[in-house]
């Protein structure tokens, strides 16, 4: 399967199976939390990582649910100007309704990493968090997180590690619970997808 075609950025998949809501990330989220550990949640140690850096524009390609907002809603300078985007509208409506409360000031989009209707040169920070790797056209993309980005702006970009869910698929070989299923393609290192 060509990188193009592959399970992992085909975008109807994803939409239909996987991010039509944050069912199953929450489903994953709550893996990280039962069994992982790290003791500082991956977003607040993002979010120190690249503190000085969260200010002005900011645009954040593939949101989910919101959880990096909700999880440093209280380190979030009241100065920020954010648009959360994802390419589904399911993402967008969780999470509108998970941080809009918190953080009122801050606009919502649906969009395509590979097509942003933004100024050239208008944002001072791009976040790309677990996402990447689910854009059909990376190159596109990639020129379009350059034209929107100020001159030394920044982009803030995390992905899995090769072996991160290899624990959790030989656990459950033979033995996948209800509501789980083999996959034909590598969305997951482990091959398992909840659905």
């Amino acid at each position: 399967m060509s990188p193009s075609t592959s399970i992992i950025s085909n975008q109807p998949f994803l939409l239909k199976d996987q991010y039509g809501d944050a069912s199953t990330i929450d489903l994953r989220r709550n893996l990280y939390e039962r069994f992982g550990t790290n003791p500082e949640h991956l977003s607040r140690w993002m979010f120190t990582e690249i503190e000085a850096l969260v200010d002005g524009n900011i645009l954040e390609v593939g949101t989910g649910p919101g959880t990096w907002w909700v999880e440093n809603v209280d380190r979030i300078p009241s100065g920020v100007s954010a648009l959360r985007s994802d390419f589904s509208h399911g993402m967008i409506l969780e999470a509108r309704e998970r941080t809009q409360a918190m953080l009122p000031n801050l606009g919502y989009a649906r969009l395509y990493a590979q097509a942003i209707p933004l100024r050239s040169e208008s944002q001072d920070l791009i976040l790309a968090n677990h996402m990447i790797y689910h854009i059909p056209d990376k190159e596109a993309a990639f020129k379009e997180f350059h034209r929107i980005l100020k001159p030394g702006a920044s982009l803030c970009a995390t992905a899995n590690g090769r072996n991160h869910m290899q624990i959790v698929g030989n656990l459950w070989k033979g033995h996948l619970p209800r509501g789980f299923r083999k996959t034909v393609g590598p969305p997951t290192e482990s091959g398992f997808l909840a659905g």
